[in-house]
């Protein structure tokens, strides 16, 4: 689910997309979760303002061997407020945010409008306000994927593989880096096996992908509207991404085995300082902001990447390490059904999402203070898509609907 910051490498869900996912429960009366109890240390920790939860938090949640919360009320199903068409993507939500327009990957490709357009993703520009397609931005060739984008000082990066998704390792010789203008919509600049990880303090940033190692290189700091180079910083491990105030690095071990855990790094990017360096059990998913809070969910231990279980429980990460770990959210399978359901952090809220990818999908926030569902439990037709469907972009919720297009739901964040 995702926006700006965005790991460098392809995302363990938007993977699980192509290849299926392990299913999921749909409990009666709502979504029911059985909880047991961890350890939870309190302290404070740091990071950057964002949207504050709506109900009080407690750095130290209630937490009970076996508990049950009591059944939500009936579903209340969202309003369509706006579709864009032909405008779903098999790797899951890549957008940015610039101003009022959402930049958003697109793959008509991937929808079952008999109008779609031509085959391949590319990306499309929304104004918010009036929820139309101002203009879209497509690579000379078509691309197999798009893996990432950002948009800084009238200028939208992309990155992806061009000519087949069958490429080898590192995939070197395939993946393109492309600068196109807002405004006149030129590809202007191409730089050849790079990645991108994102844009802040006012540079895009990319890193070498043709490496020997397969990974890697020096993380360089780009001027967006140029694409010279401006200085880089020593770095070779996985997937990286801004996120509360600071720079972090990823890399998975043993993933699909028992032991799986996530190696993390923060890093200061003014000259690559390594400030912490920890390990977390599981799968780590992208950091977010929550309050003045740095938060992530996590897949658990074992998952294996391209058959994984959504996230099932919560940290909270300070300047050196994890500070506190969630319950658990006991999400069990129901044989003979599509159901997924998980734990989600979007938009400066925790989630609750269910998709039976068959009729409906659900959304529903949960209070950090006691981890039990609260508030409407909302309601949209059936995502038919194998990930993540719901998205926070711009202030609304959306979600990808069983057309092949993505639709901006009446949801209210704080509801």
């Amino acid at each position: 689910m995702r926006g700006m910051s965005r790991w460098l490498t392809t995302g363990r869900r938007r993977i699980a997309g192509l290849v299926g996912l392990a299913a999921c429960v749909t409990l009666a009366g709502g979504l029911l979760l059985e909880i047991s109890a961890r350890t939870s240390p309190s302290s404070g920790a740091s990071g950057r303002p964002s949207n504050s939860p709506a109900v009080p938090f407690s750095a130290s949640p209630r937490q009970s061997a076996s508990a049950t919360p009591e059944a939500t009320a009936n579903a209340v199903e969202a309003t369509v407020v706006a579709r864009i068409a032909d405008c779903q993507d098999p790797l899951g939500w890549d957008y940015a945010v610039s101003g009022n327009d959402l930049f958003v990957v697109c793959d008509a490709e991937n929808s079952t409008s008999s109008t779609a357009g031509p085959v391949g993703p590319y990306v499309a520009r929304v104004d918010l306000a009036t929820n139309k397609v101002a203009a879209t931005y497509r690579y000379k060739a078509t691309m197999t994927y798009i893996e990432g984008l950002t948009v800084d000082d009238g200028s939208l990066w992309l990155s992806g593989i061009f000519g087949g998704s069958g490429c080898a390792g590192d995939c070197s010789g395939w993946r393109r880096l492309e600068r196109f203008d807002v405004v006149t919509g030129k590809n202007t600049v191409e730089i050849l096996d790079a990645g991108l990880a994102g844009s802040s303090s006012g540079y895009v940033w990319v890193s070498n992908l043709s490496a020997a190692t397969g990974t890697g290189g020096p993380l360089r700091k780009l001027d967006p509207k140029t694409g010279k180079e401006k200085g880089s910083i020593p770095f070779n491990v996985g997937g990286v991404q801004f996120a509360c105030g600071s720079l972090w690095s990823t890399t998975g071990n043993n993933l699909g085995t028992a032991d799986t855990s996530t190696n993390v790094v923060r890093i200061d990017p003014a000259d690559g300082t390594v400030l912490a360096s920890f390990t977390v059990p599981g799968l780590l998913s992208s950091l977010q902001s929550v309050g003045n809070e740095c938060w992530a969910s996590v897949e658990p231990a074992g998952a294996d990447p391209y058959t994984a279980y959504y996230a099932d429980h919560f940290i909270r990460i300070g300047d050196s390490g994890v500070e506190y770990t969630s319950p658990m959210f006991q999400l069990q399978n129901q044989p003979g059904t599509t159901s997924q359901t998980y734990v989600d952090i979007q938009g400066g809220f925790f989630w609750l999402v269910n998709d039976d990818r068959v009729s409906t999908a659900t959304l529903q926030r949960l209070d950090p203070s006691t981890w039990q569902p609260t508030g409407t439990l909302w309601q949209s037709g059936a995502s038919g898509y194998q990930g993540d469907p719901f998205a926070m972009i711009g202030g609304s919720v959306w979600v990808f609907d069983d057309g092949g297009g993505i639709s901006r739901l009446d949801i209210p964040l704080g509801s």
